[in-house]
């Protein structure tokens, strides 16, 4: 019997993302911000867990070869100044790739009383590290 086709890495990434996005995605709750999920590419079983190591581990002894693709989102505690300089305290997901630029739900930006600049949906500032950071904010609806 024939093993599971080889695929490439462009592949593996696709696939895992997919199962991630359709299938695991909509079934996570609020406490699993932060873990580690291992998605098997192959047959779509994906393990939880807060350590990487150990999500693996269980997604391999289930016995059948596995090809995993591994996601994360790690939260980082922020706090947001709001309109009248007030601190609210946030768990964020961190973009390693900032660009001076956040994205908030509307109904934060409402919360927040964060106003349009005309240019962008609005300024706020973060206090992130002990710093204080003046941040282009962009609005989404969910």
């Amino acid at each position: 019997m024939a093993g599971p086709p080889e695929l490439a890495g462009v592949e593996i990434t696709a696939r895992g993302k997919k199962i991630y996005r359709e299938k695991i995605r909509p079934l996570m709750t609020e406490s699993d911000i932060g873990k580690y999920v291992i998605v098997d590419v192959y047959s779509g079983d994906y393990e939880i867990d807060e350590w990487r190591v150990e999500a693996d581990l269980k997604l391999r002894a289930r016995g059948r070869p596995t090809l995993a693709a591994t996601y994360r989102k790690p939260l980082a505690p922020i706090a947001i100044l709001d309109s009248i300089g007030n601190p609210h305290a946030l768990r964020v997901i961190l973009d390693t790739g900032f660009t001076g630029q956040s994205l908030l739900p509307e109904r934060y930006m409402r919360r927040l009383g964060l106003e349009r600049d005309g240019y962008s949906d609005g300024r706020a500032t973060f206090i992130w590290q002990g710093r204080r950071r003046n941040v282009e904010v962009l609005q989404y609806h969910r």
